[in-house]
């Protein structure tokens, strides 16, 4: 990462779903990466929700697992489901913190959110993540149960978030309350 005036230049290898490309140049605000503030922008809002994110106060988000899906119409859950019987439509998926450390080409994840090596920004509390986490989650479940592929003894226990992965994107143990979950 070099500083240059008032923008940063990060040199990351090029998309690992496409063919790898030579080195890229990708310039980012340093304004942004300034103490203080929302993690989330209102564009990067917007686009995250454009693509099926629930952003969740000011750096958390979550998002309808196609697993859960599947799992509510009786398709078959995750490897949580095969391995460790927990039930994929009784999950949610989450995450406290968008932002991550790195860009590894190796993740599946999509390189959309801020990189942040120490908390930069506004901290929410865990209780109203939490709490706005599993009420979007819930409006998410009630959409899904107006399928008319929704299994109807489903659709109940689905209404009970009994795990949640916080593998959604970002580094959820960066966030400094993760403990208090």
């Amino acid at each position: 990462l070099k500083l240059r005036g008032h923008t940063a230049e990060m040199l990351r290898v090029g998309c690992a779903a496409g063919p790898l490309r030579a080195w890229t140049r990708q310039r980012l605000c340093v304004s942004h990466f300034r103490r203080g503030g929302a993690m989330i922008s209102e564009e990067r809002r917007a686009r995250m929700e454009s693509q099926g994110w629930d952003v969740v106060g000011s750096h958390s988000a979550t998002k309808l697992c196609r697993w859960t899906k599947s799992m509510l119409q009786g398709k078959g859950g995750c490897y949580k489901h095969t391995f460790y019987g927990i039930m994929s439509h009784q999950c949610m998926e989450h995450t406290p913190n968008v932002s991550c450390a790195n860009k590894c080409v190796f993740c599946w994840r999509n390189h959309i959110n801020p990189v942040a090596l120490d908390w930069k920004f506004d901290q929410d509390s865990p209780e109203s993540i939490l709490e706005e986490s599993l009420k979007k989650h819930y409006a998410t479940i009630e959409r899904q149960c107006l399928s008319p592929n929704a299994l109807e003894h489903r659709k109940v226990e689905a209404r009970q978030v009994r795990h949640c992965a916080l593998s959604l994107v970002g580094e959820p143990v960066a966030y400094p309350a993760i403990a208090k979950f």
